[in-house]
């Protein structure tokens, strides 16, 4: 199926994200111990889930999911959920200066952190989350830019037509 990306789950949640993709992550949150995880794009509430799930596992870290749109449901199950008390929701475009100031205000000094941007993957939007997140990001640790593989399916059914220059590769390249 084109949407098989789309047909995972974790704790009930749909996890739009590949399993080798999750196992990956999982290996680098093992290895960085992260105090704060910054999630951008909460979505079906899959990933917040799977990144609490973690947290949990570790003894350690909470999670910050933003997202400009939460529905109802997917807050109210993942703040009633097992993860609820590591897991802080904000309704906001990501990369809004006064949601960014509020962030900071959340980080205590010495604390690693982990960004994972999946929100919106226009490469503006993407540019414009890796300049506002970067000087989040302990040293040592990553800010992840997720679907850059958008570049590589521009020919695909559910493709748009400028995936080809338009995606979190070129948005990433760019950064760089």
């Amino acid at each position: 199926s084109q949407l098989h990306w789309q047909s995972f789950s974790w704790f009930g949640f749909q996890l739009c994200q590949l399993p080798e993709d999750v196992l990956r992550l999982q290996e680098a949150l093992f290895r960085l111990q992260p105090d704060v995880i910054i999630e951008t794009g909460v979505n079906n509430g899959g990933s917040t889930a799977f990144f609490a799930s973690m947290c949990r596992l570790l003894g350690r870290g909470r999670v910050y999911s933003v997202d400009i749109t939460i529905p109802a449901e997917v807050r109210l199950r993942l703040e009633s959920g097992p993860f609820a008390d590591l897991i802080r929701l904000f309704e906001a475009d990501s990369a809004d200066p006064a949601l960014l100031a509020r962030l900071r205000t959340e980080i205590r000094p010495q604390e690693k952190v982990f960004v994972f941007l999946d929100s919106d993957h226009s490469k503006k939007h993407v540019l414009h989350e890796l300049d506002a997140y970067a000087d989040l990001v302990t040293p040592g640790s990553y800010i992840v830019a997720t679907d850059g593989v958008m570049e590589s399916l521009v020919r695909t059914p559910y493709a748009a037509a400028d995936w080809a220059e338009n995606n979190p590769a070129e948005a990433a390249r760019e950064f760089v």
